[in-house]
This record gives C-alpha cells, structure tokens and sequence, in this order.
C-alpha cells in the first residue's frame, strides 16, 4: 500500500513483502557481482591471449602483416593498408613505420599480382601458398595469406619469408649446370671429331700398309721375272783342261 506523507511517497509494505524485496535484491546484486566477475575474466583471458599472441608473432624469424585489402568501384584490388606488423617485418622487407600506410605509398612500382592474389583472398576466403618475386623491394618471398575477421572488413593475414638467397643460389646452380652440359657437349663434339680423326688415320695406314705390301711383292714378281728374261739366263763356265786346237 503506497500513501503520502507531508509530500513524500510512503510505500507500506508487509512484512512478507519486505523479505521478498531483499532477497530479489540480493539475487540481483550477486548476479550482477557475478557478471562483473566474469566479464574481467574474459577481459583478462582476453588480454592474455593477445600478449601470448603478439609474443609469439615477434619471436618467430619470418615476416608477419595483417593488411586492409583496398577495392575500387569495380572491386578490382588496387592498394592494400597495413594493420599490423611483427618485429621480424622490417628485416624480412625492408620498410619502416608501415603502420597505416598503403604499400603504393610505400613502393609505388609494387606488381599488380600482389594485389590480385591477395584481393582474391579477402574476397574468397581461400587460403593460399605461393612464391613470388617483389622487384620494388628487390626480394622473392615464400608467402602463405589467409583471410581473418568477417568477409565485409577484407582483411587478410600474410607469413612471409624472404627466400632471395635461395633464389639466387638456385640461378647459379641452373647457371653451372648448362654450361656443365654446355662443356659435356663440347666434349663429345671432341671426342667424336677424335674417333672421325682416328678412323681417318687408321684406314690410311691400313691402305698404306696393304700398299706396301703390293709393292714388295710387285718388286718380287719383276725380279723374279728378270732373271728369266732372254739373254739374262745364267751361262755355265768353261771347266779347267780345255784343249787348244
């Protein structure tokens, strides 16, 4: 029962009411204590979570980003933002303070497939790993990009590493490597001419050798022949004791 009293309101209430009122007020004073409670927890698991999160990004070697893919009208990908960064991401590219910047800012001459490849992630949502050379930073990156967050904010989380050296090292391999078959097919133009050059000389020896060899018996045969030849003939010698007449 509510009456009034020289103006205020005085609420009249028994006293089963009464206790009723102070426990649904302490109900909701715990549950409130409670929420409170938990939400610092969260807050705190939160916080937790992303300082593990932040350490162990900035404990690994390999370039980390978080970028804002940027769209024109047509939707084409023509820029992306940078959000986030890892202690490794200068190291692994180069740029300083990227923090909010575009990267056409950062390297105006950055290939268009850079965009395409990671507008396509933001748009799609499909993961991808891939190799590719950034000429405007003078690096070949190894790169896994996948998208984080809603579809809407086209966001896209970037693991890069710089694989410059390797690529360098492998240009040589391949160098070394077709002139060593450069060099193999020198030789066996070498050695083929050798073998042409050997079966040239060895069949003018053996002609040489059978040559000769008619000529000697050729000489044979003409001296054998000459010796029967008329008037060549061997004449017996006169005997001692011939008689005079």
């Amino acid at each position: 029962m509510q009456s009034k009293n020289d103006g205020q309101l005085v609420v009249d209430l028994s006293p089963e009411q009464f206790q009723r009122l102070i426990k649904e007020n302490i109900g909701a004073t715990k549950a409130l204590q409670l929420a409170t409670a938990q939400r610092k927890e969260t807050e705190e698991a939160l916080r937790d979570s992303e300082e593990s999160y932040r350490t162990l990004l900035n404990s690994i070697d390999d370039g980390f980003c978080v970028i804002e893919v940027l769209f024109d009208d047509a939707q084409k990908p023509i820029d992306y933002r940078f959000l986030q960064v890892n202690a490794s991401f200068e190291a692994q590219t180069g740029l300083v303070n990227v923090i909010g910047q575009k990267m056409r800012a950062l390297a105006p001459s950055h290939e268009a497939h850079w965009f395409e490849i990671y507008g396509k992630v933001g748009l799609g949502g499909q993961p991808v790993r891939f190799e590719n050379e950034a000429k405007a930073l003078n690096r070949w990156y190894d790169v896994y990009a996948l998208r984080v967050g809603p579809p809407q904010r086209r966001q896209v989380a970037v693991l890069f590493k710089d694989i410059t050296e390797r690529k360098r090292q492998m240009q040589e391999y391949q160098l070394v490597m077709e002139r060593l078959e450069q060099s193999e097919a020198a030789l066996h133009d070498k050695v083929r001419d050798l073998e042409l050059f050997h079966d040239v000389v060895v069949d003018r020896e053996l002609k040489m050798m059978a040559l000769e060899k008619e000529v000697s018996m050729l000489q044979e045969r003409l001296a054998r022949w000459g010796d029967r030849w008329p008037g060549n003939e061997t004449k017996s010698q006169p005997g001692n004791g011939s008689t005079d007449e």
